[in-house]
């Protein structure tokens, strides 16, 4: 039984310890913010792709005649 109570002694102070450490708090703010920006551009793509895809093949219509 001894060894059960050092064992749950011990990983309370583990996780006291690992609560207390800030550290890696920015590093969760900073992906926090990448995700929203993936977000962001991805919806983007979403309502802008129809428009993107007619300017490109516009684009690709001027280059070839052009050429020819």
């Amino acid at each position: 039984m001894a060894f059960f109570k050092k064992q749950l002694t011990r990983f309370k102070q583990l996780a006291a310890r690992f609560l207390a450490d800030l550290r890696g708090v920015s590093t969760v703010e900073y992906a926090l913010i990448v995700v929203g920006i993936i977000g962001i551009v991805g919806a983007a793509v979403v309502l802008l792709g129809g428009a993107f895809d007619e300017m490109f093949d516009q684009l690709s219509s001027r280059m070839t005649a052009a050429v020819t």
